[in-house]
């Protein structure tokens, strides 16, 4: 049984992925008034610290399993509008805002619903 690694550096495009950006979106990002950690490694070479970014996020997760509001519709089988109207209610599904991007994190999804399913 093998143990898969986490990785302590994250490139541009497998940062975007695990965050579910666009990779212009970390480029403009790295240019803002509070832009995500990075790490420039000679003239060309950008990374991404692990700890530092989890640190940005304000997360305690060792992972960085970012999905989408339209990538959760489709995981949770409901509408778009229904999960932006979600984030207004008093007990919304926990979101992280990345800018004007709006992001879930797999975990923190999973442990809502097991204990909103419990109480339901």
């Amino acid at each position: 049984m093998s143990l898969k690694k986490t990785p302590l550096f994250y490139d541009t495009k497998t940062l975007a992925q695990c965050l579910d950006v666009t990779i212009a979106w970390l480029q403009i990002n790295r240019r803002s008034q509070h832009p995500i950690p990075f790490k420039k490694i000679g003239r060309r070479f950008i990374r991404y610290e692990r700890a530092e970014v989890l640190k940005w996020l304000g997360t305690e997760h060792l992972t960085l399993q970012f999905v989408s509001t339209k990538t959760l519709a489709k995981k949770l089988h409901v509408s778009v509008d229904w999960l932006k109207h979600n984030r207004r209610t008093a007990h919304p599904i926990p979101f992280k805002r990345l800018g004007r991007l709006v992001r879930y994190h797999l975990d923190d999804v999973a442990v809502f619903l097991r204990e909103k399913s419990v109480k339901w």
